[in-house]
């Protein structure tokens, strides 16, 4: 898995890029960042892009939960925080990636799956 983050201070976002096969270790650690990056920076925009990624893999479907529940609080994201989540085009991928976004909105966090980059872009008030 290979990541990267681009920081768009004059629009208080980081974006967040994915590509490969990631682990769940992998995702609390690009989590851990990105929510330290948010809260250093005062970020109240986050646009994770999965497209490239091929799922989450390492675990079981408890496992997932677990990372979109209790794992948003311990992270320190901030709640405030709006992430537009970009989907892989493959279906298993999608579903990971889809099942964690329900997780979080379920939790009250502001998650939004998208299937391309400019409706994530307009929903987060940069179209």
């Amino acid at each position: 898995m290979s990541h990267s983050f681009s920081e768009h201070p004059d629009s208080a976002m980081l974006e967040v890029v994915l590509v490969g096969a990631i682990s769940l270790d992998e995702a609390h650690q690009v989590r851990l960042r990105a929510a330290e990056l948010c809260r250093e920076r005062c970020y109240t925009r986050l646009l994770v892009d999965t497209r490239g990624t091929t799922g989450v893999g390492g675990g079981s479907t408890l496992d997932l939960f677990d990372l979109g529940s209790s794992e948003m609080e311990q992270i320190g994201l901030p709640r405030e925080t709006r992430i537009a989540l970009v989907l892989p085009a493959s279906q298993s991928a999608s579903m990971d990636w889809g099942f964690l976004a329900t997780v979080e909105q379920n939790r009250g966090w502001l998650v939004q799956p998208f299937a391309n980059v400019l409706d994530a872009r307009e929903w987060l008030g940069l179209g």
